[in-house]
């Protein structure tokens, strides 16, 4: 016997609930059946009769086939109510004690009505122990309406000492305000971020003349630094970089879009007639992938990133 939410006794609208088997019905037998159903998710928010159908494979031959299903009476409302879906959740492969992880995921709304008020937990679970978790950071969406999704962009911070290790990131939404189904607010990412030990920052100074100065990016950053970075500087109305044999790449706020930084390439940055003046800044040092530094013929900006070594004069 198949139980169903059907519009009436013409039975064009069935949403199934599920299935009753009986080991056998004497004749003129009428046992009292009493079930409990699951709605199911994503139904339109509408009244709805309860329908029975027997024998609805026809697998039983019967004199009679047409008294096989049947209505309530008697309808049953079916509110709407959102249902949160933890879509995908993407954490880095590797972050540092002390910096910053960004995590990318999509949460969509499978429900019929629209979800306020959404806060979501990104956590980290250790590999050797994954039933445990820490929640590094709780954001909020403040709306997502029935059957659209959303992705996000979050970053969150690890504390200084945080354990190093192997670590399986994800999001978990808290239930709002009418959702029935919780079973799938929590997602897991499919791949481990390594956590290394903590960012050891350093401070260097840049001296910066009036007109045209040629410069490299003595520290690195726990984000991408870009052109734009340089361009906050006191002055600064330009950035360039050598993108081949003479040829130049030129960040000229708002005309020109940025470009990432590296810290064994040298840049031109422009301060028009700005007196002099000297920045600190400070992070961690660049890399070991940006000390390697490829020479193409004709010219090249090279830079240090871990320092000039000493001794070392334009003849090496």
């Amino acid at each position: 016997m198949q139980f169903v939410l059907t519009n009436g006794p013409s039975f064009t609208t069935q949403y199934p609930l599920g299935v009753v088997t009986l080991p056998g019905l004497a004749p003129n037998g009428a046992p009292l059946l009493q079930e409990s159903f699951t709605v199911p998710p994503g139904i339109p928010a509408v009244s709805y009769r309860v329908g029975l159908i027997v024998d609805p494979s026809n697998a039983v031959f019967e004199s009679n086939e047409t008294n096989n299903r049947s209505a309530s009476t008697g309808s049953t409302s079916i509110l709407a109510t959102p249902d949160l879906v933890a879509v995908s959740v993407t954490p880095p492969a590797t972050g540092q004690a002390g910096g910053i992880l960004q995590f990318q995921a999509t949460i969509r709304n499978d429900g019929t009505a629209s979800a306020t008020a959404i806060q979501i937990d990104y956590f980290v679970s250790p590999l050797t122990a994954p039933q445990t978790s820490t929640i590094l950071g709780t954001f909020g969406v403040s709306s997502l309406a029935a059957g659209l999704s959303q992705d996000l962009l979050a970053n969150v911070s690890l504390i200084a000492g945080f354990p190093i290790g192997y670590y399986r990131g994800g999001i978990y939404i808290h239930p709002v305000s009418g959702e029935v189904l919780t079973g799938n607010n929590e997602k897991r990412a499919d791949t481990l971020t390594a956590v290394v030990s903590s960012v050891t920052t350093t401070s260097a100074s840049l001296s910066l003349a009036a007109g045209v100065n040629l410069i490299a990016m003595p520290v690195s950053s726990t984000t991408t630094l870009t052109a734009a970075d340089l361009a906050q500087l006191p002055g600064v109305q330009w950035v360039a970089r050598l993108i081949g044999n003479r040829r130049f790449q030129v960040f000229l706020p708002p005309l020109t879009s940025s470009f990432a930084l590296a810290g064994s390439e040298g840049y031109l940055v422009g301060r028009g007639a700005t007196p002099a003046t000297t920045v600190q800044v400070s992070g961690p040092a660049w890399p070991s992938t940006q000390l390697l530094r490829p020479l193409v013929p004709g010219l090249n900006a090279v830079a240090y990133p871990r320092g000039v070594p000493a001794g070392e004069t334009a003849l090496g």
